[in-house]
């Protein structure tokens, strides 16, 4: 707001006010005088730009955002580890500690919870990741081996780890802080259900469905913050929160949204510029961007911006073929799906 308060701009403004009788040239008494002074004004300007943040809080207000959020009873959501269920084979007898570190194929460490024991040639112990993120979900078998060996350990398999989500981004929060803000409370209204089911940890978009199962009935459809379906932990979690909010009567549902792969084919035709394998990167990164802003906002995924957003890659001139999920029509979204990215394929022609 006040950017053009420099100093150099105060110390020209008080000098063009004085009189030009006075010595006002560098280095005179006369422009010495003026100078801290002017310096001090500036630094004056400085801190009332800083404080425009703070008064008016946004995503970029970084600790005053929480500050603002908290008067409302809203907290960042700190993130959730991911949790899968290992196999262990080895010898009979053979005890595995509470603690055991085991490791994924990119190296990520999962903590065994409890103990366990060998028993017929297995053991079963649940896992958890050793920090909170998404980026501990895992496909099933990726946690294969142990960080140090045991002796009488053969072997180690695992499920699918999931659960794992992000610490609440600051324009995730600023966004549920405009929704209390813009959307106040009536006593069990659809934007209390709504905000209540974000408000959970591992929660990043929900959909509220009114009278879903006829009279008194509320549906909620809940995905993470990367707008994938949630695991059952997260889905109980939820539930838990709203039957301690929702009004005395109402019969609630929570369930997790269902993923809908989206695969996308395309021969292109490039002015030689960027090669295939960057052309392809921007183009997943680009599509996947896209599908995520259409979780619970849209139920069509239109073909035509898939084709727009590939005319739009550096490099590339026009195309020959472009297909999504085999076909060239729009693909329509069930109330409860939300599209993620599978397969996509680019090749230069």
């Amino acid at each position: 707001m006040y950017e053009e308060k420099t100093y150099e701009a105060i110390k020209a403004d008080i000098l063009s006010s004085m009189s030009n009788e006075l010595d006002k040239r560098e280095g005179s008494y006369t422009n010495d005088i003026i100078s801290p002074v002017s310096l001090e004004i500036s630094k004056v300007y400085e801190s009332i730009n800083a404080v425009i943040p703070i008064a008016f809080v946004d995503e970029v207000s970084g600790e005053y955002l929480e500050r603002r959020c908290a008067e409302y009873g809203i907290e960042r959501k700190p993130g959730t580890k991911a949790k899968a269920t290992v196999t262990l084979t080895g010898s009979n007898g053979t005890t595995v500690a509470k603690g055991t570190v085991l490791l994924s194929m990119p190296g990520l460490e999962y903590l065994t919870i409890a103990a366990a024991t060998i028993a017929n040639g297995t053991a079963q112990v649940e896992a958890e990741a050793a920090e909170i993120g998404s980026e501990y979900n895992a496909d099933a078998g990726n946690i294969d081996r142990l960080a140090s060996s045991i002796s009488g350990i053969t072997g180690v398999s695992s499920g699918k780890a999931e659960g794992g989500t992000d610490r609440e981004t600051d324009k995730a929060l600023y966004g549920r802080l405009c929704d209390v803000l813009q959307n106040p409370s009536a006593g069990g209204n659809l934007y209390d259900y709504k905000r209540w089911a974000e408000e959970v940890n591992g929660v990043g978009r929900a959909k509220v469905l009114p009278l879903n199962n006829g009279p008194g009935t509320v549906g909620i459809i809940i995905v993470d913050q990367n707008m994938r379906p949630v695991g059952t932990e997260i889905t109980a979690d939820c539930k838990a929160h709203i039957e301690d909010r929702r009004p005395v009567g109402a019969a609630v549902t929570v369930v997790s949204a269902r993923a809908l792969t989206i695969n996308v084919l395309a021969q292109v035709k490039t002015d030689g510029s960027v090669g295939a394998a960057a052309i392809k990167a921007e183009f997943t990164a680009a599509v996947g961007k896209y599908l995520d802003e259409l979780a619970f906002v849209k139920n069509e995924i239109v073909y035509n911006r898939v084709s727009y957003i590939l005319l739009g890659m550096q490099g590339v001139t026009d195309y020959v073929t472009l297909t999504v999920n085999s076909g060239k029509a729009n693909i329509s979204l069930d109330t409860d799906q939300v599209p993620v990215l599978g397969n996509v394929g680019v090749t230069v022609v």
